[in-house]
């Protein structure tokens, strides 16, 4: 058995602690797999770890790869990272109202928007 590492950089927010019960069949869904299943540049995905649980990000893809190939790129702090910070806010708010993310605030800090980098291993 081989593992994979994928690598990923991410303008977002960790929503680890706002996942609700209904996330876990949701992801399965069509609309579901629109935000899991297409993990490439350019795209606003989610990333969760089935393994164990330890996190869930929402977040537009600024740049990603593996262990053989990661391409070079330049992102503009100012205007890409602030761009992308409207449409990534929109999708959490729709995730919101269908209930599979926490509207929730009262006992936890609201979810920070960040630049997060992390790597996967399938």
């Amino acid at each position: 058995m081989s593992i994979v590492k994928n690598y990923y950089v991410i303008a977002g927010y960790d929503l680890t602690e706002f996942k609700t019960d209904k996330f876990k069949d949701w992801k399965w869904t069509d609309e579901g797999e629109k935000y899991t299943c297409k993990q490439v540049k350019d795209e606003i995905q989610l990333f969760d770890d089935p393994m164990n649980n330890s996190h869930l990000y929402l977040g537009y893809v600024l740049a990603c790869g593996d262990e053989y190939e990661f391409e070079t790129t330049k992102i503009d702090i100012g205007t890409d990272i602030n761009y992308v910070l409207k449409y990534v806010s929109e999708t959490l708010r729709e995730l919101q109202e269908i209930g599979v993310i926490s509207k929730d605030y009262e006992h936890k800090d609201k979810p920070k928007y960040q630049i997060i980098i992390f790597e996967e291993c399938t």
